[in-house]
């Protein structure tokens, strides 16, 4: 972690073993603390907790299930998950 700032974006990458792109695609379920006027995205500590979460929800429960229940912790809900619902109840 860079002084007086949170990990950046690869940080988290190589402390978690979970790729860059894959937390790119996860933005919405881990969300950064701050980003800076270039674009970076800065997370703190607790991004290490919400990642491991998702990762093992995501084996046990499928990712989608765990995107329902990440944004339901938050009191929320992400708009694409609507979307994806509806097309599950379409097509059973």
């Amino acid at each position: 972690m860079r002084e007086g700032q949170g990990w950046l974006i690869g940080e988290v990458a190589r402390l978690s073993g979970v790729a860059a792109k894959t937390l790119r695609y996860y933005i919405g379920l881990i969300e950064p603390t701050l980003r800076d006027g270039s674009g970076y995205r800065d997370f703190d500590g607790s991004v290490q907790g919400r990642l491991a979460f998702i990762r093992n929800g995501s084996q046990i429960l499928g990712a989608f299930v765990v995107g329902r229940v990440a944004a339901a912790e938050e009191g929320g809900c992400r708009e694409s998950g609507d979307e994806e619902e509806a097309g599950d109840r379409r097509r059973l």
